[in-house]
C-alpha cells in the first residue's frame, strides 16, 4: 500500500494594501486626531509640604518645599468665614533657608478665624505660556486675636510748666507687640487733652501743658507690624482734670 505524506500548513498573516482607498494614513491622523481625542494631561508635582503658622495676631507665616528650579508659585486661601478659594498671590516667592516663604496680612477683624492654604509650582515656557503643577497638601491655621493693652490707668501731677498740669497714661505691656496707637476720644462739655494722634512704642504717654479743666477718654491699641492694628480691640480710660 502506498502512504501519503501530508505535511502542517503554516498560516502566514499578509497585510494588503489597496491603493486609492480610504483608509487615512498615520500622518493624516496625527495632523487631523478625530473630535474625540484629548490631550493627555501631564502631570507636575507640586510642593511635597507646606505649613501654615499664626506667628502673631494679623499675620500668619506660609512656608513650602521648593519644587524643580522655579521660583513662580501660586497661593490660594480659603476661610471658615469665606469657603470661596481665592488666589492670594502669585509670583516670584521667597527663598530662606532652603525653603520658600509668604506673609500673608490678614483683613481687618480676623482673630479666630481658620485660613486654609495650598500652593502651586508655576513654570513658564519658553512662549511665555504658564502651566501649574498639582497642589500642595492643604494647611491651616486659626488667626491669633488682637490683645488690646491692660491695666491702662493714669495720673496727674503738677507740670514743670507754671500753672500747668502733667499727665501720664501706662499700661501693662502686650507680648509681641511692635507698638501702641494711642488716640483721643473728646467728651462733651471738655476742652480735649493738648495730645496728638500718634504710634509709640513705649506702655507709657506723657501728656504735658495741660490746662485745668481739660480732659478726654485716652484710647490705645496694640500694634503688631508698622501700621496693622485693630481699633475695634482697645483699651480707653477718662482723663478728667479739675479746674
Amino acid at each position: 500500500m502506498q502512504r501519503t505524506l501530508i505535511r502542517p500548513v503554516r498560516w502566514v498573516p499578509t497585510l494588503t494594501l489597496i491603493v486609492g482607498a480610504a483608509s487615512p494614513l498615520l500622518a493624516q491622523v496625527i495632523e487631523r486626531p478625530p473630535a474625540t481625542y484629548r490631550t493627555p494631561t501631564v502631570y507636575l508635582a507640586g510642593p511635597s509640604w507646606v505649613t501654615a503658622t499664626a506667628a502673631v495676631p494679623t499675620r500668619i507665616d506660609l512656608k513650602w518645599a521648593p519644587v524643580g528650579d522655579t521660583f513662580l508659585y501660586r497661593i490660594m486661601r480659603s476661610s471658615t468665614s469665606d469657603p470661596t478659594e481665592i488666589v492670594l498671590n502669585e509670583g516670584v516667592q521667597e527663598l530662606g533657608d532652603k525653603n520658600f516663604f509668604y506673609f500673608d496680612y490678614l483683613p481687618a477683624r480676623s482673630g479666630s478665624t481658620t485660613f486654609s492654604y495650598k500652593v502651586y509650582a508655576v513654570f513658564v515656557g519658553t512662549d511665555g505660556s504658564r502651566t501649574v503643577s498639582a497642589s500642595s497638601p492643604t494647611a491651616t491655621a486659626t488667626a491669633l486675636p488682637p490683645v488690646a493693652p491692660k491695666n491702662l490707668k493714669h495720673r496727674i501731677a503738677v507740670s514743670p510748666i507754671m500753672g500747668r498740669l502733667r499727665v501720664t497714661v501706662d499700661w501693662s505691656p502686650v507680648a509681641n507687640a511692635t507698638g501702641y496707637h494711642v488716640f483721643q476720644i473728646t467728651k462733651l462739655g471738655l476742652s480735649p487733652l493738648p495730645m496728638l494722634e500718634t504710634t509709640i512704642k513705649q506702655s507709657y504717654l506723657v501728656i504735658d501743658n495741660v490746662v485745668p479743666g481739660q480732659g478726654g477718654t485716652v484710647c490705645v491699641v496694640t500694634m503688631y507690624e508698622e501700621f496693622l492694628k485693630d481699633d475695634t480691640v482697645r483699651s480707653c480710660d477718662l482723663v478728667l482734670t479739675a479746674p
